[in-house]
């Protein structure tokens, strides 16, 4: 078969197992994943042995002499918008929130009943979400999905709750529960920071109630003992808000221990509030704050000293003048006698 030929009609090769024909070494493309072969016009008729005995070959036994082979990869969707897709519409949950310790077993366990859905923080996601759980237990989806009944998702900005705390909350307990006979409180995870992370994910979903043993333990912690450094740095980057009760908490009793003079390290402790800012500016807020207090305390002491005074030498004279009418009393009943 001469070149012209070769490059206008590929040659198949009726027994798989027979040498390729010879002529000019052709270049091959290595493909792992599933391609789709775009052959030329010209190279669509197949020569007249192959059509007499056509055998069913992959795309990479074809050969294109002369040219390399053009082949065509499609890719796949992200994986998001394949889940919205797969997904299909669900009917309207209609789901009051409710307290999960106090219901039954039979009870918790219909609340997965139903359509799930799926909980995005950024691009990473918790899926399988019961919704008619999720709706029961949080009031913030709740309030969500009664303004759009047809969603089937929510999202978080990346970074804004930890994604293993928002599986606890709202996957792993719910099921948990709903196999016992008493549901109780989520439980206490095993480090310090995956506690402060479930507290935050509670916090911001509504489900405070179900983490207040969690809550009071900590809380109990910051008050009364002096953290590690890195605990003090998890509690400022996982505080809600400037008033966040743990936060709050652990600023108080940092300056409170710094006045005293309780810090074991003052010097590393004041390197440490350098390279935390907003952690010093609270502290010097707590410091302020303080001396105001003790000093309006003293002041509203200095008002009340001369009204006591005053009470007390009246109770006093008062004492005395009862005093003074019972000796009389008993000196007259002595002379009688």
């Amino acid at each position: 078969m001469s070149r012209s030929e070769n490059a206008t009609t590929p040659t198949v090769s009726k027994n798989p197992a027979a040498p390729a024909p010879t002529g000019p070494e052709k270049k091959r493309t290595e493909v792992t994943a599933p391609a789709i072969l775009s052959p030329t016009p010209s190279q669509t008729t197949a020569s007249p042995s192959a059509s007499d005995n056509p055998v069913t070959q992959s795309p990479s036994a074809l050969k294109f002499p002369g040219s390399v082979e053009t082949i065509k990869i499609t890719t796949a969707e992200p994986m998001k918008q394949q889940a919205k897709k797969a997904r299909t519409q669900s009917p309207v949950v209609e789901q009051e929130v409710d307290d999960l310790l106090q219901m039954s077993r039979p009870h918790r366990q219909t609340l997965f009943e139903g359509p799930q859905m799926v909980i995005y923080v950024g691009e990473k996601s918790v899926p399988n979400v019961a919704k008619r759980a999720a709706m029961a237990a949080s009031r913030m989806l709740n309030d969500h999905f009664r303004k759009k009944p047809e969603s089937l998702e929510y999202s978080f900005e990346a970074g804004f709750v930890d994604l293993a705390a928002i599986r606890t909350l709202l996957v792993t307990w719910p099921l948990q529960s709903s196999k016992e006979f008493q549901a109780g409180e989520v439980p206490f995870q095993d480090t310090f920071e995956e506690n402060m992370a479930l507290l935050r994910a509670a916090r911001f979903l509504g489900m405070e109630r179900y983490t207040k043993t969690i809550l009071k333990y900590h809380l109990d912690y910051l008050k009364t003992s002096l953290p590690e450094y890195s605990e003090i740095d998890t509690v400022e980057r996982m505080a809600t808000s400037d008033k966040d009760p743990l936060w709050t908490s652990m600023v108080n009793h940092l300056t409170h221990s710094r006045f005293k003079g309780f810090i074991p390290d003052p010097e590393e402790f004041a390197a440490f509030l350098d390279k935390h800012p907003k952690l010093k500016a609270a502290m010097e807020a707590a410091d302020e704050f303080f001396k105001n207090s003790a000093a309006k305390e003293r002041e509203k002491k200095d008002q009340r000293r001369p009204a006591e005074q005053k009470a007390g030498e009246n109770a006093r004279h008062q004492r005395w003048q009862k005093n003074k009418k019972r000796r009389e009393r008993e000196s007259a009943t002595a002379e009688s006698l």
